[in-house]
Parts: structure tokens; C-alpha cells; sequence
């Protein structure tokens, strides 16, 4: 079992000419070079012409079931001695395109061209039908087609003849047209070139790796009719069977935790337990297969790609199964080949987008030329600085000006083709309000009718009809131009809602994204008065779906800015995934950071569980175990204790720090971070349980500054000293460093202006802020 590839050709193929021996046919170095996973076959026949070949196809390729086949004829085409043997271009053509028919469902093809001929040592060089011209050129038509028919059907092409033109004195025979020992060699790396370019080739070759890593045995096996991987056992040999190679990886990951005694709880931190390495049964299933829940589960990465991160970041998704990354343009500009290329052979899309007006048309290139792409505000256009300017009062355009529309849509072909690779293409505002108020912008809306206090846009009016009217135009010019192509856009702040008569097309996905949300419920409690209101959301843009696709994009790691507050929301996650995958929601995306792994890690495995159809009865028990051993009950209780202090905050939190220090006592987090010291106590080596003391500390720390400052006790120097102590952690994954001078500052200012510090000294956000005090519940229980 394994790979099943065919080489079927002429003696080119079959490689015995000239007294080669076993060990140096290309076909056999290839086999030893990719070792057991793979099943090669030879279906070269010396003399063949493309005809006499085809006419063997089904004995010598098709019943193989093969799942690549490696192409190459051409020489015999052109027998000067026998017409019958001669095949014309046309002819060539035909039988190529009938080898396209005949070949199975998702077999893989490798199309190589004949090598070079040396016309002064070639056999036919006195042949009439070659006097005065090259034999090598006369193929130089069949090469053409065979390029072609590769080029035409995205096959891979193995381009031979240009591969060896420069050394083909030293790497063919003296009979002028079979390759040497040297020249088997390059054949043989050559054609390991090309497989490794066939699609899920290198995904297949990496499951089989990475069996070899973590020290499993097990045979792969497709079989396309299973929704996803399944794991059997017979007579005690393992082997997975999955629908294609990216679920066949998929499964060696998953062998891995069932019997091998590994979990992939945190990038670059394979946990690996010796107890927990067990022998299967001798028969049965290991893994049932089960269609996943969500097709699209991720991650949104608003950070630049590095060195040190993301190539373990890649490899972590791929072991919990994860398919997506949504990123910034900016950063995305940014990112190596070979990081693209890591994320493709695990399955992984990467969407360029997020808020990205001014990427589209950035003001460095148009302020001087356009000035009228830019948004009008009090009767002035503003002059863009490429959306660096305050937070959430970035600029947004003109989005009903023709020429600007035109341009956008000339941009975006022009990046994807610049990159290929990108299947989905967003066009989000700048984050923030800032809408323009020109004379034909300002028909779309109605400055009376308002935000709503859910989505934190009261203060400024709906910007849905304005900001969807764009999306159509630009959707609908794609479609004419690239139709293979998705346009993304958000669903966010003031235009939450589809607007009135809105159909989400086939080539549209929008991410609803619910901004401060309550995470003390889930996103349907009808309880809630903030999560209701994105249910309702949810619900309207399924409503208004026609051929398109609806994902959601959340914040499973405390909304604003990283700055590590508690998000406990294992069993809520569980239930809002069931919700999604009944409604008809195909996804689930969430911002986070490696450096917080520790606060907020287990709700991002738990979602990439939730998405693929596991259950919180199996997947949280499991976690608890993997993390804290027999100490499972102690650990439990820790975490119990971290969701009662966000229930103690009032009937909705939403996961500002206001709204938890503000009613939540000093002596909540002096429990937790004795439990958490308790915990480390027990495994001292645990790197996980130390940062969980830091991370109980830090809350502490928080609080009593919080505390201070309202007791009007706070000096910049505890401000100071409090950022040196985070900084003193750099080592850790409990802080997002680089987020908590900018958060910090907000307090330092306030303090020196004498203003009241609510957030981010931003006047409509510190007035929602206050109207939450006002309406979302009082603090109960023993934190008040």
C-alpha cells in the first residue's frame, strides 16, 4: 500500500540500454531515494512508439490503479525505417488526450519530454530521412506538444530535454540517446523533483516523516468515499485510510496522541509522555472517521511572519488540524517562500486582507495625483498617511468614486498575480469610523440613524449600504476577471448587519466579526443583551446568502490588545461551534499571539477540537490530563475559580479591563495565584504551571495598580515599575510585550491631564464604556 506511481514510456523509461544494471536504473535510485511509502512501477517497453504504447495503457498502467503516472515518449514517433510505427503531431495530440481520458479519478500525471539525441553518434544519422537535418531537432514539435499538454492540464511538467542539453555528451551513451549511469542519476533527481511539485505529493511524503519522527507504524492508504481520516487495526498492523494526502497527515498526528504518547498542545512545544506511548489492539477502529464541523478553521495573525515563530506556528496548526490563516497585507508582503510553501504542504490557506483600504490605495502613491480617493470630512479631503494615524480614527475613501472603484479592482489583479498562490482577497476599512461625507458618499446613509451600543458605534451613523455597495461593484468586476477568485470582507463596528436587498454572491466571504462581545455567554443566549444582537447578525447574513460563504471572526483571547486578562470559555466555545455548524456557518477564525500561549493556549486547541467534530466531553478531559497529570482535580478547581471570577463580575462581561477590575475584589486573584503556586508545587519542572503563577501574579500586580489609581494613590513610578516587572518576563508566553507601554501610557496620560482613565482616553469609547456600568448587570457573589 502507499503511493502507487507508474513510469510508462520507451526504453527512456525502462533504462536497461547499454547494460545498465539493476541499481543504476533512474527508476530504482528514484525507489530508494523515497523508500516504502511509495510502490514504483516500470512500464517502459524499449521500441515503443506513443501508439504501440497506448495500446498497452490499460494492461500496464490503468490496472495498477496508479495514483501518478510519469509520461515520456518520442523517439520511435519518428522511425525512419517503419512507417507504420510513425506518429504524426496530430496523431500525438489525439493520444495524448486520450491517456488524459482514460486516467483514474485524482490520479496525478508528470508529463517528461525525450532528452536530447546526439546526431553524430546516433544510429539513424545515415538514415535518408535525416540527411542534411538534426534527428534531435525533428523532435523538437513532439516536445513542443508534450510541453503543452502539460501546460493545458496542470499536470507537472519534468522538462528532460532542457534539464541535461548542456551536459549531454557526458550524460548519454555512445549510441547517441540513452542515458548513461551519470545520467540515470539526473534522472532519477529529476523525477523526485517533480513528484515532490505534484499536488499532495510533498504533503504525503511529510506524513510519511513525520511517522518516522514520532516513531509510529502504520501503512497509508486513500480512500476517497471517507470524510476524513480513520484509523483501523488488522492482525495488529495500523494503517490510515483518509479521503487525500493532507487528512492522511491528519491522521499520523492523531496516531501520534492516541498511542504514541505525544499531544500538540503549544508551537514548538511538543508535549511527549512515555505513560501515555500504548500498543493498539490487535483489530478494530483506532479513530472513527467523522466529517469535520467547521471547513475552515484558524487563526488571524495581526503580527509580522518571523523566523523564530512561524514556521512553528505552521507545524502546530497542521498537527491540530487547522487550515487557515488570515493575515495583514503588510506582513504578508513580507513573507518567505518557503514559509508559503510550508503552510501549503500542510493544508494551510493564507488569506492577505484585513483592514486594508489604505493598502489598496495607499496615500505615499495617491495623495498628490488623487486627492478625490480620499474620504471628505467637514467638507475637507483628508490627506492619508497610510493608516498610521490615531487608534480607530483611521482614514477611510471615497468608496463611491468611479475611477477609485476601478483602481481597486486594478490593484487586486495585479497583486494576485503576483501571487498566485492567494485564493482569497479581502477589502475591509481602515479600522475605525471616519466614513466620507462627500455628496454622492453621503446619499448611502442617514447621519440619524445610528450604530448600536452592541457593536461600540452609536455615536456614528450605519455605514452598511455605503461600505456593501462597494463590495458588490468590486465582487462583481472580479467575477469578470478571476472568477477562481474570493472576495473577503468583514462585518464589524457600524456596518455589522447586511444592508437592505444584499445578496452575499458565489464568490463572497464575509467575516462577521463580534466585536466586544460578552463572554460570559454564549453568541445565541438570547439572554444576553450584547450577544443576541450578533446572533441576530449572524442569522441575517445567512438569510441574505446566495452562493456565498459566512465565517465568524473572534476574539477567543480577550479582545483588546492582548494584554492577558482571563478568557475561560471552554464550554461556551463547544456549544457556539455546534450552533455555527447547524446554521450553516463554514468557519471559525480567532486573533491570538504565540507569546500568550499560557492564558489563552487551551481555548485555541479547543477550537481547532470543536471545528474538527470532537466534543467538549472528549477533548477537555483530555487537555486537563495532558497538562496537569494526576493533579487533574486541583487543576480543574484553578480553572473553576478563574470562570467564577468572570461570572462574579456582573451578568455580562466583556473583557475590557475595566469591566473586570472595576468589580472584581483584590482577594479573588490573591486565590488563584495561591492555587496556582500550589499547582507548580507539585511539578516544578512544568514550565506551563511556573507561568501560571506569573500570569496570576501579574493579575494581582494589575488589580492593586487598578485599586491605587482609583484611590487616587498611583504614581507614574508604580506605572513604571509595573511595566519593568512585565518586561522581567520576556522569557515566558503569559505577554504580548510589545502591547502594554502603548496600553499603559493611556493611564499615564490620564493621570497627568487629570482626566478619568477609563481605556484608551478615546471619548465615544470611554462613554460606552461608562454605559456599561450603567446597564450590564451588577457584580454578585463573593468577588464584591
Amino acid at each position: 500500500m502507499g503511493k502507487t506511481i507508474v513510469a510508462f514510456g520507451d526504453s527512456i523509461v525502462e533504462g536497461v540500454c547499454g547494460g545498465i544494471k539493476p541499481e543504476e536504473n533512474w527508476l530504482n535510485l528514484l525507489q530508494a531515494k523515497l523508500g516504502n511509502g511509495y510502490k514504483l512501477i516500470n512500464a517502459g517497453v524499449g521500441g515503443n512508439s506513443a501508439r504501440e504504447a497506448m495500446a498497452r495503457y490499460e494492461r500496464d498502467v490503468l490496472k495498477h490503479n496508479p495514483d501518478v503516472v510519469l509520461i515520456e515518449f518520442g523517439g520511435n514517433n519518428h522511425d525512419p525505417f517503419n512507417t507504420l510505427r510513425q506518429v504524426s503531431d496530430k496523431e500525438l495530440t489525439r493520444l495524448l488526450e486520450a491517456f488524459k481520458c482514460g486516467l483514474p479519478n485524482g490520479c496525478q500525471v508528470i508529463v517528461c519530454t525525450f532528452p536530447p539525441i546526439l546526431d553524430d553518434k546516433h544510429c539513424y544519422r545515415d538514415a535518408d530521412a535525416f540527411k542534411g537535418k538534426s534527428i534531435d531537432k525533428s523532435m523538437d514539435a513532439q516536445r513542443d506538444i508534450v510541453r503543452k499538454f502539460a501546460a493545458d492540464n496542470g499536470y507537472v511538467l519534468l522538462d528532460l530535454y532542457k534539464t541535461i542539453y548542456d551536459r549531454r555528451y557526458e550524460l548519454i551513451f555512445d549510441d547517441g540517446v540513452h542515458l548513461n549511469q551519470e545520467g540515470q542519476k539526473v534522472f532519477a533527481q529529476e523525477a523526485y523533483n517533480a513528484l515532490m511539485k505534484v499536488p499532495g505529493i510533498e504533503t504525503y511524503q511529510l506524513a510519511l516523516d513525520e511517522m518516522k519522527k514520532y516513531g509510529l507504524e502504520a501503512k497509508l492508504q486513500i480512500e476517497r468515499e471517507l470524510p476524513s481520516f480513520e484509523i483501523r487495526v488488522a492482525g495488529g498492523k495500523i494503517t490510515i485510510y483518509a479521503p487525500n494526502d493532507l487528512e492522511l497527515l491528519y491522521g499520523v498526528y492523531d496516531l501520534a496522541e492516541r498511542i504514541g504518547g505525544y499531544y500538540f498542545f503549544e508551537p514548538g512545544r511538543d508535549r511527549f509522555d512515555p505513560a501515555r506511548k500504548v500498543q493498539p489492539p490487535k483489530n478494530g477502529v483506532i479513530a472513527m472517521a467523522r466529517r469535520p464541523k467547521l471547513r475552515r478553521r484558524g487563526l488571524v495573525q495581526e503580527f509580522p511572519f518571523s523566523e523564530e515563530e512561524t514556521p512553528m506556528l505552521l507545524d502546530w496548526m497542521a498537527k491540530n488540524k487547522m487550515n487557515y490563516i488570515e493575515t495583514w497585507m503588510k506582513y504578508y508582503d513580507d513573507c518567505k517562500q518557503e514559509w508559503k510553501d510550508m503552510a501549503r504542504i500542510r493544508g494551510i490557506e493564507i488569506e492577505s486582507g484585513h483592514h486594508n483600504f489604505n493598502y489598496w490605495i495607499p496615500g505615499r502613491k495617491y495623495n498628490a495625483t488623487h486627492p478625490e480617493f480620499f474620504a471628505e470630512i467637514n467638507g475637507k479631503r483628508i490627506e492619508s498617511n497610510d493608516g498610521k494615524s490615531s487608534l480607530l480614527l483611521s482614514e477611510q475613501l471615497c468608496t463611491t468614486n468611479p475611477q477609485l472603484r476601478e483602481e481597486i479592482v486594478k490593484n487586486m489583479l495585479a497583486y494576485c498575480d503576483a501571487h498566485p498562490e492567494i485564493k482569497t482577497v479581502a477589502i475591509v476599512p481602515n479600522d475605525g469610523f471616519g466614513w466620507c461625507e462627500c455628496k454622492e458618499c453621503s446619499k448611502f446613509y442617514d447621519v440619524n440613524r445610528k450604530g448600536d451600543l452592541y457593536s461600540v458605534s452609536e455615536h456614528v451613523y450605519k455605514a452598511d449600504k455605503i461600505y456593501h455597495d462597494l463590495v458588490k461593484y468590486i465582487a462583481k468586476r472580479l467575477q469578470e476577471k478571476r472568477p477562481d477568485l474570493t472576495l473577503g470582507f468583514g462585518s464589524y463596528i457600524n456596518y455589522s448587519a447586511p444592508s437592505e436587498g444584499f445578496k452575499l454572491e458565489k464568490g463572497m466571504g464575509v467575516s462577521i466579526s463580534p466585536y466586544w462581545r460578552c463572554i460570559n455567554h454564549e453568541i445565541n443566549d438570547k439572554d444576553c443583551p450584547i450577544n443576541s444582537h450578533y446572533a441576530e447578525d449572524i442569522l441575517a447574513w445567512l438569510r441574505c446568502r446566495n452562493g456565498g460563504s459566512v465565517y465568524i471572526y473572534e476574539y477567543y483571547m480577550g479582545v483588546n490588545f492582548y494584554i492577558s486578562l482571563p478568557m475561560i470559555h471552554f464550554h461556551e466555545m463547544f456549544h457556539e461551534v455546534d450552533w455555527y455548524a447547524k446554521i450553516g456557518i463554514e468557519g471559525v477564525i480567532t486573533q491570538f499571539h504565540i507569546p500568550h500561549w499560557t492564558v489563552y493556549g487551551m481555548n485555541f486547541v479547543l477550537l481547532a477540537r470543536a471545528g474538527r467534530g470532537e466534543t467538549e466531553e472528549e477533548a477537555l478531559p483530555l487537555l486537563y490530563h495532558i497538562l496537569f497529570g494526576k493533579d487533574v482535580e486541583e487543576a480543574k478547581a484553578f480553572y473553576r475559580q478563574v470562570k467564577q471570577l468572570l461570572l462574579n463580575a456582573g451578568h455580562c462581561h466583556i473583557p475590557y479591563p475595566y469591566s473586570l477590575l472595576n468589580r472584581t475584589k483584590l482577594q479573588a486573584y490573591q486565590k488563584l495565584n495561591e492555587m496556582a503556586v500550589a499547582l507548580a508545587a507539585k511539578a516544578p519542572e512544568d514550565q506551563f504551571r511556573k507561568e501560571l503563577v506569573i500570569w496570576t501574579e501579574y493579575m494581582i500586580r494589575f488589580k492593586q495598580l487598578f485599586d491605587d489609581y482609583h484611590a487616587g494613590k498611583l504614581t507614574e513610578k508604580d506605572i513604571d515599575d509595573f511595566l519593568a516587572w512585565i518586561a522581567s518576563h520576556k522569557d515566558t508566553r503569559v505577554f504580548v510585550q510589545r502591547k502594554f507601554p502603548f496600553y499603559f501610557n493611556a493611564l499615564r496620560t490620564a493621570m497627568q491631564n487629570g482626566t478619568e482613565w477609563l481605556h484608551f482616553n478615546i471619548g465615544w469609547e470611554d462613554n460606552y464604556i461608562r454605559k456599561h456600568r450603567e446597564i450590564l448587570g451588577q457584580p454578585q457573589g463573593e468577588n464584591k
